[in-house]
């Protein structure tokens, strides 16, 4: 079976696995709290516009910017934060790659 290519956005990967590990990369890599910025922030944008819930959790709302903040879990994951002061978290286990352009 051949591995299936994901592009989201600018960022093409060569393989889901590739693309999750560059996920990674950017969680120990943010600064906690602090909006996700320019090519990251294209990244997190098209990779939430992948998200099941993507139109329910937007509708009427506008994203304000990306940051990785940390779950009730406490584990690493990245957060929408809307317009009107409110945040979400996400996991990319909730994106459906496929639907990647």
């Amino acid at each position: 079976m051949t591995a299936k290519p994901v592009q989201l956005g600018a960022y093409r990967f060569p393989t889901r696995i590739a693309c999750e590990r560059h996920m990674r990369v950017i969680w120990a890599s943010a600064e906690l709290e602090k909006p996700l910025t320019d090519g990251v922030a294209d990244f997190v944008m098209d990779l939430f516009k992948t998200h099941r819930e993507y139109e329910k959790r937007t509708a009427g709302r506008e994203i304000d910017y990306f940051f990785v903040g940390h779950n009730l879990g406490g584990s690493r994951c990245f957060y929408v934060r809307y317009t009107d002061g409110t945040n979400e978290d996400f996991s990319y286990k909730s994106c459906d790659l496929d639907r990647a352009a």
